[in-house]
């Protein structure tokens, strides 16, 4: 193995460092002229580099590759600017992956949606103290693209990941 090649999930999607930073670039929604210009490479040379992404990724274009990215955990949705989700719309609601929460935050989801305060979750769970709990609500909301905790059930439940 290549000290370039890195293996991500269990499809076994191989991708090189440089690869990988393409997805980034792609993920910040602009056009790929600029996107070639900012990575130091041709534009001619790195719209094939787009194209063999895609056809790696079974995918026809930049949204569809970074939403499969995203669900693979290859990129976190945390990477997927503003302008990107403006400019190709915003992900499907079911795109969320259960392997986008921990097994804490999980838990932390399911008390939330039974009704549970912060404080009573925080006993529940064995929290250490209200900030790591609101480091955990934090973390949830991102992966969720939630407003809040409330939104996060709702999306959470929604999408069945709870």
């Amino acid at each position: 193995m290549n000290k370039s090649e890195i293996f991500f999930d269990s499809k076994s999607i191989k991708l090189t460092n440089k690869q990988k930073n393409i997805i980034l670039a792609l993920a910040q929604g602009k056009t790929l002229k600029l996107t070639a210009q900012e990575l130091s490479l041709k534009y001619d040379n790195f719209t094939k580099q787009t194209q063999n992404l895609y056809k790696k990724f079974n995918v026809h274009n930049r949204k569809e590759l970074i939403l499969k990215a995203v669900q693979q955990g290859i990129i976190s949705s945390k990477n997927v600017s503003k302008s990107f989700k403006k400019r190709f719309t915003k992900f499907p609601k079911n795109s969320f992956s259960t392997a986008l929460l921990n097994t804490r935050e999980k838990q932390y989801l399911q008390l939330a949606a039974q009704g549970f305060t912060k404080e009573q979750i925080i006993k529940e769970m064995n929290i250490l103290n209200m900030n790591f709990c609101n480091y955990i609500i934090y973390e949830i909301c991102n992966k969720l693209n939630a407003k809040n905790i409330t939104n996060s059930v709702y999306i959470a439940m929604h999408n069945k990941l709870i």
